[in-house]
């Protein structure tokens, strides 16, 4: 847990002084005036428009994604871990684990229980030195029930103040979990009041964008993020973040039909198995859909599990040659096909 929670704080060191931009101190709690409506991973969130967005990092462990304001960084960690944050002992775990991750001069001045949305958690304030600046820190961190840890971290480049006290809690109020994006059948009417506008009034870029994301998106199947990712690639269409964002936001599609269409490829015509199929959907290398997407899938796939185990079994056996003992662990292992035990014995009893 501490080298988890310590690598927080060394990519705070390589990137918390890069960016920088103006804050808003103008908008209300009720109305999140000056702030949009945005998520990471499953964790919805408003955030300043005028806070530069930095890039996503880390892997499929743990995640971050970074704010900047002038004078400081917000920034988000998700990650999985089943530490119970009902337990106290378990807060200074981490506080620990912050403390060694490169904060010196480290001081904690407070720390104490927290709950958000039923969520049970701690806050904590802190101060220390990173990479020879003075900071200021706040911090909130909860557990979910399904074994993730989050944490919003706000940093200001202040000895003795947090500068972002206000807004870090505007943003704290705004949190919600499990976030999904809607279905164009049943909320897209949600858009009405920002539909595109009409064409002379809309940037040539976005509206090109915008069509590459119909096509994308209506034709290969793809997620939101990888859409996102595609549009923006230095490898793929090269658009602004703010074109790429526009289109994603506009563009007419159903993700959980788009994860469906994805779940029938891999399982019809590669053969995996269901939680193959399930994390190949959800893979920051794969498809990069939701949870809430692929459990849709995985639900409404028309797939025959124990056919794909056997047809797995016979690449296997007449393939590279296996024995009827290798193949049987290999079509159940966690590093290897992932198909259940009764699945994986139904493909060895017929096997010829």
């Amino acid at each position: 847990m501490k080298r988890i929670v310590g690598y927080v704080f060394i990519f705070i060191l390589t990137t918390f002084i890069l960016f920088g931009c103006g804050v808003d101190e103008n908008g209300s709690k009720e109305s999140f005036k000056g702030m949009e409506k945005t998520s990471f991973k499953n964790v919805g969130f408003y955030i300043y428009k005028d806070w530069k967005e930095g890039d996503e990092a880390g892997d499929e462990k743990s995640s971050f994604m970074y704010y900047y304001p002038s004078n400081g960084m917000l920034m988000i960690n998700i990650q999985k871990n089943e530490l119970d944050l009902k337990e106290e002992a378990n807060w200074q775990e981490i506080m620990d684990g912050v403390k060694s991750g490169g904060v010196e001069n480290f001081i904690q001045r407070s720390l104490k229980k927290a709950s958000l949305n039923g969520y049970n958690g701690f806050e904590a304030v802190y101060s220390g030195k990173v990479s020879d600046t003075d900071t200021t820190n706040e911090m909130l961190a909860f557990s979910t029930e399904d074994g993730q840890l989050v944490i919003f971290s706000m940093t200001s480049f202040d000895k003795q103040n947090n500068l972002y006290h206000k807004e870090f809690k505007k943003i704290l109020s705004s949190i919600q979990i499990d976030v999904d994006e809607p279905d164009i059948e049943e909320t897209y009417d949600e858009y009405d009041d920002v539909e595109a506008p009409t064409q002379p009034d809309v940037p040539e870029e976005y509206l090109s964008a915008l069509e590459q994301a119909d096509s994308y998106a209506n034709n290969q199947y793809m997620s939101k993020k990888s859409l996102y990712k595609q549009l923006t690639s230095d490898y793929g269409e090269g658009f602004s973040k703010k074109a790429a964002k526009y289109a994603v936001k506009h563009v007419k599609t159903n993700w959980k039909k788009n994860a469906l269409h994805k779940a029938t490829d891999y399982a019809n015509d590669q053969y995996m198995s269901k939680q193959g199929v399930y994390e190949q959907l959800t893979s920051a290398y794969g498809e990069q859909f939701t949870a809430k997407q692929a459990n849709y899938a995985i639900k409404h796939v028309k797939a025959n599990w124990k056919k794909n185990a056997l047809q797995k079994a016979k690449d296997y056996s007449e393939d590279m040659n296996m024995s009827r003992q290798e193949v049987y662990e290999q079509l159940c292992s966690q590093y290897g096909e992932k198909f259940t035990a009764q699945e994986a014995q139904y493909a060895i009893n017929h096997l010829k």
